[in-house]
Parts: structure tokens; C-alpha cells; sequence
């Protein structure tokens, strides 16, 4: 099988993740996979690890990501399958509501030249927009060796891992350690707003209680010190965060955003909030602080999902028997 992934970003995001991932599992499952677009490290990983001189006649062109979906349009689709993956929520808020409409009408328009649609959770991508050809394939992650083994800290240790914008909702974590002063939190990334939440952070008194890391390739060092990651995003797809965080045995306190309730049990293998309210995190983190033996056993269901269902080799291998199936019907 020969795979020509599509991928159109001059950053390193979760979709990119998703690339790298899939370029270095196709490579031990002996795919042979070449790279268009960017960013340039996905170039040098696809040259590093799976050398293809032969990508006139692939088997699949895998589309990642909505701007590679719209590069479509400049293509003349020849015998070999066309896949498209839908990262994030169709529903996504963030831009003004004209160009919601319109990135919906091309995406439901640009699928029809496509023969399998993947999103990598249910409420990604409703299954009207491409009628028989979706099929939901989880994102993944490698199961690390070394993962946390003790209980919830004295002092709480709390993470947030991505980009500081408006969406993360950095402002309610930071906002929440005014009423727990035996909680630290460390944020993970770099973005727009941060020195509107130093100064907010600094006007409540809670500063001291703050790390602000900025942006750092090797998290496992934070996962293994912390006790909770918490997702607070206004809007989500399926987001590697917490994938890691789970596989690390460090639980999520997350609001029931785009797919995460989808590999998320409330009081099972982590905890789910019903709003946005400061008074029920606060609540539900206390409540988690008070009981150590729970919190034990959440943190150990958290990975064990991960490892039944979750992991790369998952991903990858859904992935390689949905283009197959589709192939042998094509054939």
C-alpha cells in the first residue's frame, strides 16, 4: 500500500500530531508514505523515516485537516481513494458566523468527491455531510513506561496543556485558586492573552500559586508531577491532552466539550463538569481532594482506558483496515 498524506499548516498543532503519529506507525507496518505541505519537521519525518520514489500511482491520497480538504479543489482525483480527516467540531464557535456557514456548505460540497471520511470522534463531523462514508477513528497515543503511581498531593497539582487564547479558558482555572489556596497550577503553552491572565492572576492574588511554563516538546516531566489535568475549552474536537494526561494515570476534570465525553465516565476514569461554573469545579475539586482512595482508582481506570482503546497502534490499524475495506470494493 502507498499513502500521499496532505497536510497544509505552517504550525505544530494536534492535527500535525496526528500526521507524525501515523507517518511513524505506517513505517512499521511497511506502508509506503510520502508527505505534501507543511509544516517542514512533517517533511523531514516522512523523508526520515519512509523514503517513497514511487508516489505516481498511490493507493490513497489521505487529506488531514480542512486546509488540505480545500487544496482538493486544485486536484484532478485519479483511480486511487481519496480520504479526508476531520480534526476538529463542525460546530466550532470560534469565527464570526458567516464564515461558519461558509467553511460548512464547502466541506459538505468538497466530500462528495471523497470516498472515506474519517473523524476522529462522533461529534466531530455529523454523519449528514458524507452519507455512508464516515467512519469514526479515535485518535491515539503511545503508552508510556513511566507513568504516576502515588495518590492526589497534599498540595493539588493542577496542569493545562495548550495554546493561552480565550477558548482554553485558562481565566476559569486561574480564577478557581482564589478559593483553594492548597492548589497549584501549571500552564503549559504560549498565546495571545497571557498577560491579561498574569495581571488577572496578580489583581486576585493567586500569582504565586502559578507556573507559566510557556511552550515545551517534552511534557512527561509535568504529567508525572501532576494530579489532575483539566480541560476547560469552550470548544474541542478529540484533544491529545487528554489522551496523555490519561495515559500518564493523571485523571481530567473536563466540561463536556466535543468529543471528550466519548472516552470520559464521570467518577470512572475521570470527571466531567455540566457547566462552566467556578462554584461546581471548585466543588468537584475538593471533593476529589477529599477522597484519596477514589481518586487511586480513577487515576488507574484513566490509563487502562488508553491502553484497551486508545493507543496509536489502535488508530493506525483502524485506519490501514478502513482504507483496505474500501480499496477491495473499489477493485
Amino acid at each position: 500500500m502507498k499513502i500521499i498524506i496532505l497536510n497544509y499548516s505552517s504550525v505544530f498543532g494536534g492535527q500535525e500530531r496526528y500526521a507524525e503519529s501515523l507517518i511513524n506507525q505506517l513505517h512499521t507496518k511497511n506502508v509506503l508514505t510520502s508527505f505534501e505541505g507543511g509544516p517542514e519537521y512533517l517533511k523531514k519525518v516522512s523523508l526520515d523515516k519512509l523514503p517513497c520514489t514511487d508516489i505516481l500511482n498511490p493507493s490513497a491520497r489521505l487529506f488531514n485537516g480542512n486546509a488540505a480538504l480545500y487544496q482538493s479543489m486544485t486536484l484532478t482525483k485519479g483511480n486511487e481513494l481519496w480520504v479526508y480527516v476531520q480534526h476538529s467540531d463542525i460546530n466550532d464557535g470560534q469565527q464570526a458566523s458567516w464564515k461558519r456557514w461558509v467553511r460548512k456548505a464547502l466541506i459538505y460540497i468538497l466530500l462528495k468527491r471523497f470516498d472515506l471520511v474519517i473523524r476522529v470522534c462522533n461529534k466531530a463531523l455529523p454523519d449528514c455531510y458524507a452519507k455512508g462514508k464516515i467512519k469514526t477513528i479515535y485518535n491515539g497515543v503511545s503508552v508510556p513506561e513511566c507513568y504516576k503511581s502515588v495518590g492526589i498531593q497534599k498540595k493539588i497539582k493542577l496542569l493545562m496543556v495548550g495554546a493561552i487564547n480565550a477558548n482554553k479558558n485558562q481565566k476559569m482555572a486561574i480564577s478557581v485558586l482564589q478559593y483553594l489556596p492548597n492548589a497549584e497550577l501549571s500552564i503549559i503553552g504560549s498565546g495571545e492573552i497571557k498577560q491579561d491572565l498574569v495581571e488577572l492572576a496578580e489583581t486576585i492574588g493567586v500569582n504565586s500559586q502559578i507556573s507559566w511554563v510557556g511552550f515545551v516538546e517534552n511534557l512527561e516531566p509535568y504529567y508525572l508531577n501532576a494530579d489532575l489535568l483539566l480541560m476547560l475549552s469552550h470548544y474541542e474536537a478529540f484533544p491529545y491532552a487528554v489522551l496523555e494526561a490519561m495515559s500518564y494515570s493523571v485523571p481530567v476534570v473536563t466540561v463536556r466539550v466535543g468529543g471528550v465525553p466519548e472516552i470520559i465516565s464521570n467518577n470512572e476514569n475521570g470527571w466531567l463538569l455540566d457547566d462552566y461554573e467556578i462554584e461546581t469545579l471548585v466543588d468537584t475539586l475538593n471533593e476529589i481532594n477529599n477522597s484519596p482512595d477514589s481518586y487511586k482508582e480513577v487515576a488507574q481506570a484513566a490509563r487502562a482506558t488508553i491502553e484497551k482503546n486508545y493507543t496509536v497502534k489502535h488508530m493506525t490499524n483502524n485506519l490501514i483496515a478502513a482504507i483496505e475495506e474500501k480499496l477491495n470494493v473499489k477493485r
